[in-house]
């Protein structure tokens, strides 16, 4: 017999409706409604950046609903790629980016709800990481735009095989490679390290580093919180609970993965992924010979405490954060998205 609340869902959100699929406003409701209850930082980004930064736009609907939307093969999910300010760039055209021997490339992989232009400019003053590892270290740097709402591991694999495309046609002009990733992009990052060492990729070879900043190792309290939340609403017997919990439960593959810190397939695809309580997660070795530097924020100044293990950085509590102990650093009074452009953070 048909569930009343899943009735009660698909007639609210018209999944059964050709026509509503079809038209962009009604779609962008059904968004709407879906990142009100999901992980919300990417919303509350936009909102306090304004026009100027309207082109999170896309990438906070890609973090609600991306797994849907790659599904159904629609034209707003963003395909992964290398982008610059002009838009994505093809493997075969970067050539101007690389010039005759970029020498070191390191690759910037952005989190949850947001693109590659945090990199170049930053929330506030001051200069992007990217460019600044550029004008003092002399790495090339790439950066990394993807579709944060599918799984880890899918987004993982992706980024092995782009690496993989990058060192097969520009081999000859990259002697060293690093990943520097923020929030769910450290995970993605390292995610893609076990796929690129299991296919034996060329690329692995080349890796020297991988920075990870306030990535959730260990999973996020907030989407922890938010599983437990939905497992409750839905075992209440009465239909608004449950049509809560359900559409609560809507939000993306990527968001549910962040409450472990999941990196592979394997990890999702157990049945027994969506029980309460902790996962059983595959290890994931760190890659042999690369150089890990783990990076965590801390709002207040007592990042050794209770509060501190849990908040961290607003989002990413530090116990989080310092998942595979190598070269640690915790840097206290910053936020989530300092840990990107604060200059403290950078030197």
């Amino acid at each position: 017999m048909a569930d009343p609340a899943d009735d009660a869902i698909e007639a609210l959100l018209g999944d059964g409706d050709p026509e509503a699929r079809r038209s962009f406003w009604r779609r962008f409701g059904e968004v709407v409604k879906r990142a009100a209850v999901a992980t919300g930082q990417g919303t509350a980004w936009l909102a306090r950046a304004g026009y100027d930064h309207r082109h999170y736009l896309p990438a906070v609907i890609n973090g609600a609903v991306g797994d849907t939307l790659a599904r159904r093969g629609d034209r707003l999910a963003i395909p992964m790629a290398f982008r610059d300010e002009r838009g994505d760039l093809a493997i075969e055209a970067l050539d101007a980016t690389l010039g005759a021997g970029a020498g070191h490339v390191a690759v910037f992989v952005h989190g949850l709800m947001a693109d590659d232009v945090y990199w170049r400019e930053p929330f506030g003053d001051g200069e992007g990481l990217g460019p600044r590892l550029a004008r003092e270290v002399g790495v090339t740097p790439l950066y990394l735009r993807y579709n944060s709402g599918r799984h880890i591991s899918e987004n993982g694999r992706a980024l092995a095989a782009l690496l993989a495309r990058l060192v097969e046609h520009h081999g000859d002009r990259i002697e060293r490679l690093s990943l520097v990733g923020h929030s769910m992009g450290g995970l993605v990052a390292r995610s893609a390290g076990h796929y690129g060492l299991e296919g034996g990729h060329a690329w692995v070879a080349r890796m020297r580093a991988m920075v990870l900043l306030g990535a959730p190792h260990d999973g996020s309290y907030l989407e922890q919180l938010g599983h437990v939340t939905t497992f409750v609403l839905d075992a209440i017997p009465t239909l608004s609970t449950r049509i809560i919990a359900r559409v609560a439960d809507g939000r993306s593959d990527g968001i549910k993965d962040l409450r472990d810190g999941v990196l592979v397939d394997e990890d999702w695809q157990d049945p027994g992924a969506a029980r309460l309580g902790r996962r059983a997660r595959r290890p994931v070795a760190l890659l042999p010979g690369v150089d890990y530097h783990v990076v965590a924020g801390a709002l207040g100044d007592d990042f050794d405490g209770l509060i501190a293990s849990y908040l961290g950085d607003g989002l990413v509590g530090t116990r989080s954060a310092l998942g595979p102990h190598v070269m640690c650093r915790v840097f206290p009074g910053k936020g989530h998205l300092a840990l990107v452009g604060d200059p403290e953070v950078q030197a």
